[in-house]
Protein backbone atom coordinates (compact mmCIF):
# COMPACT_ATOMS: atom_id res chain seq x y z
CA UNK A 1 0.00 0.00 0.00
CA UNK A 2 1.30 3.44 -0.97
CA UNK A 3 0.42 5.44 2.24
CA UNK A 4 0.75 9.00 3.01
CA UNK A 5 4.22 8.56 3.76
CA UNK A 6 5.58 7.22 0.07
CA UNK A 7 7.09 10.29 0.06
CA UNK A 8 9.39 10.46 2.93
CA UNK A 9 9.93 6.49 1.82
CA UNK A 10 11.00 6.94 -1.77
CA UNK A 11 13.46 10.26 -0.56
CA UNK A 12 14.79 7.71 2.13
CA UNK A 13 15.74 4.70 -0.49
CA UNK A 14 17.09 7.30 -2.30
CA UNK A 15 19.50 8.58 0.27
CA UNK A 16 20.07 4.58 1.28
CA UNK A 17 21.32 3.99 -2.19
CA UNK A 18 24.12 7.03 -2.55
CA UNK A 19 24.65 5.55 0.68
CA UNK A 20 25.35 2.91 -0.31
CA UNK A 21 27.42 3.76 -3.03
CA UNK A 22 29.47 6.33 -1.57
CA UNK A 23 30.25 5.23 1.84
CA UNK A 24 33.51 4.75 2.41
CA UNK A 25 35.09 4.76 -1.20
CA UNK A 26 33.89 8.60 -2.04
CA UNK A 27 32.60 9.70 1.35
CA UNK A 28 34.13 8.29 4.43
CA UNK A 29 30.31 8.71 7.42
CA UNK A 30 27.07 7.71 5.37
CA UNK A 31 25.94 10.39 7.91
CA UNK A 32 27.83 12.80 5.62
CA UNK A 33 24.88 12.08 3.02
CA UNK A 34 21.52 14.31 4.15
CA UNK A 35 17.75 14.54 3.06
CA UNK A 36 17.92 18.53 3.28
CA UNK A 37 18.03 21.50 1.93
CA UNK A 38 21.34 22.75 0.44
CA UNK A 39 20.98 26.12 2.75
CA UNK A 40 20.86 23.69 5.97
CA UNK A 41 23.56 20.97 4.76
CA UNK A 42 25.73 21.12 8.20
CA UNK A 43 28.72 19.17 7.76
CA UNK A 44 27.06 17.48 4.27
CA UNK A 45 29.08 16.36 1.73
CA UNK A 46 26.37 15.60 -0.10
CA UNK A 47 22.72 16.71 -0.01
CA UNK A 48 19.53 15.51 -1.27
CA UNK A 49 17.04 18.16 -2.05
CA UNK A 50 12.83 17.44 -2.56
CA UNK A 51 12.13 20.89 -4.64
CA UNK A 52 9.16 20.38 -5.94
CA UNK A 53 5.87 17.83 -6.24
CA UNK A 54 4.19 17.18 -9.32
CA UNK A 55 0.77 15.66 -10.16
CA UNK A 56 0.75 12.96 -13.07
CA UNK A 57 -2.94 13.28 -14.96
CA UNK A 58 -4.35 10.05 -15.83
CA UNK A 59 -4.12 10.85 -19.33
CA UNK A 60 -0.39 10.93 -19.05
CA UNK A 61 -0.74 7.33 -16.91
CA UNK A 62 -0.92 4.11 -19.28
CA UNK A 63 -3.59 1.57 -18.18
CA UNK A 64 -3.85 3.23 -14.41
CA UNK A 65 -6.32 5.21 -12.92
CA UNK A 66 -10.43 4.26 -12.46
CA UNK A 67 -11.95 3.21 -9.38
CA UNK A 68 -10.64 0.01 -8.08
CA UNK A 69 -12.81 -3.07 -6.84
CA UNK A 70 -12.48 -4.13 -3.14
CA UNK A 71 -14.94 -6.99 -3.33
CA UNK A 72 -17.97 -7.21 -4.23
CA UNK A 73 -19.49 -4.56 -2.68
CA UNK A 74 -17.02 -1.70 -2.22
CA UNK A 75 -14.68 0.56 -4.46
CA UNK A 76 -12.07 2.28 -3.89
CA UNK A 77 -11.26 5.41 -5.41
CA UNK A 78 -8.21 6.44 -8.34
CA UNK A 79 -4.63 6.56 -6.32
CA UNK A 80 -2.50 9.98 -6.40
CA UNK A 81 0.11 9.51 -9.00
CA UNK A 82 3.00 11.97 -8.13
CA UNK A 83 6.35 13.14 -10.11
CA UNK A 84 8.94 13.78 -7.36
CA UNK A 85 12.14 16.18 -8.16
CA UNK A 86 15.39 16.33 -6.50
CA UNK A 87 18.57 17.52 -6.56
CA UNK A 88 22.05 16.23 -5.52
CA UNK A 89 24.11 18.86 -4.65
CA UNK A 90 28.08 18.06 -3.02
CA UNK A 91 30.18 19.70 -0.69
CA UNK A 92 33.37 19.60 0.46
CA UNK A 93 35.35 20.97 3.42
CA UNK A 94 38.85 20.14 2.67
CA UNK A 95 41.27 22.38 1.58
CA UNK A 96 40.32 25.52 -1.40
CA UNK A 97 42.76 23.57 -3.63
CA UNK A 98 40.91 19.92 -3.66
CA UNK A 99 37.12 21.14 -2.85
CA UNK A 100 36.45 21.40 -6.28
CA UNK A 101 37.76 18.06 -7.59
CA UNK A 102 36.50 16.23 -4.24
CA UNK A 103 32.76 17.73 -5.11
CA UNK A 104 33.15 16.36 -9.26
CA UNK A 105 33.86 12.72 -7.73
CA UNK A 106 31.24 13.09 -5.60
CA UNK A 107 28.60 14.36 -8.28
CA UNK A 108 30.25 10.84 -10.78
CA UNK A 109 29.65 8.67 -8.35
CA UNK A 110 26.05 10.21 -7.98
CA UNK A 111 25.90 9.52 -11.63
CA UNK A 112 27.46 6.36 -12.06
CA UNK A 113 24.74 4.96 -9.18
CA UNK A 114 21.72 6.59 -10.47
CA UNK A 115 22.88 5.31 -14.11
CA UNK A 116 23.44 1.41 -12.95
CA UNK A 117 20.28 1.19 -11.27
CA UNK A 118 17.62 3.94 -12.62
CA UNK A 119 14.78 2.68 -11.01
CA UNK A 120 13.15 1.65 -7.46
CA UNK A 121 11.52 -0.94 -7.27
CA UNK A 122 7.62 -0.62 -6.63
CA UNK A 123 6.78 -2.67 -3.56
CA UNK A 124 10.53 -2.65 -1.88
CA UNK A 125 12.04 0.67 -2.94
CA UNK A 126 15.58 -1.28 -3.30
CA UNK A 127 17.52 -0.16 -6.51
CA UNK A 128 16.02 -2.18 -9.80
CA UNK A 129 17.69 -2.10 -13.06
CA UNK A 130 13.93 -0.85 -14.34
CA UNK A 131 13.21 -3.82 -16.14
CA UNK A 132 9.74 -4.09 -14.42
CA UNK A 133 6.43 -2.44 -15.65
CA UNK A 134 5.67 -1.20 -12.14
CA UNK A 135 9.22 0.23 -11.11
CA UNK A 136 9.72 3.65 -10.31
CA UNK A 137 11.59 5.46 -13.03
CA UNK A 138 14.84 8.00 -11.81
CA UNK A 139 15.63 10.15 -14.89
CA UNK A 140 18.24 12.40 -14.90
CA UNK A 141 16.91 15.67 -16.04
CA UNK A 142 18.73 18.31 -18.64
CA UNK A 143 17.51 21.70 -16.90
CA UNK A 144 19.02 24.99 -18.17
CA UNK A 145 21.89 27.37 -15.98
CA UNK A 146 18.56 29.82 -14.97
CA UNK A 147 16.48 26.60 -13.96
CA UNK A 148 18.98 25.25 -11.98
CA UNK A 149 19.91 28.57 -10.62
CA UNK A 150 16.17 29.81 -10.04
CA UNK A 151 16.45 26.19 -7.30
CA UNK A 152 19.57 26.54 -5.77
CA UNK A 153 19.77 30.56 -5.68
CA UNK A 154 16.59 30.61 -3.50
CA UNK A 155 18.92 28.68 -0.87
CA UNK A 156 22.38 30.21 -1.70
CA UNK A 157 24.06 28.31 -3.49
CA UNK A 158 23.27 29.20 -6.81
CA UNK A 159 26.78 28.80 -8.06
CA UNK A 160 27.22 24.79 -7.35
CA UNK A 161 27.31 21.95 -9.77
CA UNK A 162 24.72 20.11 -8.54
CA UNK A 163 22.16 16.91 -10.38
CA UNK A 164 18.84 16.79 -10.88
CA UNK A 165 16.56 13.78 -10.98
CA UNK A 166 13.08 12.96 -11.48
CA UNK A 167 11.52 9.09 -9.95
CA UNK A 168 8.09 8.59 -10.92
CA UNK A 169 5.24 7.26 -11.09
CA UNK A 170 4.90 7.83 -7.28
CA UNK A 171 1.45 6.40 -6.22
CA UNK A 172 -0.76 7.54 -3.24
CA UNK A 173 -3.11 5.60 -2.76
CA UNK A 174 -6.72 7.15 -1.64
CA UNK A 175 -8.88 5.66 1.19
CA UNK A 176 -11.92 7.06 0.24
CA UNK A 177 -14.36 3.74 -0.78
CA UNK A 178 -17.82 3.48 -1.76
CA UNK A 179 -20.17 1.07 -1.73
CA UNK A 180 -21.61 -0.22 -4.91
CA UNK A 181 -24.47 -2.90 -5.43
CA UNK A 182 -23.70 -5.30 -8.26
CA UNK A 183 -26.40 -6.60 -10.68
CA UNK A 184 -27.51 -10.16 -9.13
CA UNK A 185 -30.24 -10.49 -11.68
CA UNK A 186 -30.77 -9.64 -15.33
CA UNK A 187 -33.84 -9.74 -17.16
CA UNK A 188 -34.24 -10.10 -21.11
CA UNK A 189 -37.29 -10.22 -22.96
CA UNK A 190 -37.25 -11.05 -26.53
CA UNK A 191 -40.40 -10.29 -29.15
CA UNK A 192 -40.96 -9.75 -32.54
CA UNK A 193 -39.57 -6.25 -34.38
CA UNK A 194 -42.27 -4.49 -36.05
Amino acid sequence: MSSYTIIADVSQALLGALKRSMVPDIIVNADEIVFSGPGERGDASLCLYLYDIREIRENQLSGRGGMINEGLNRQKYPSLYLELFYATIAFSSGDIKYRGINETKILGRTLQAMKDYPALNRQTLAPSEGKERDDLRIELLQLSAEDKSKILGAQGNSQKAALFYRVYPVELESLKTRKVKRVRELELTFGKKD
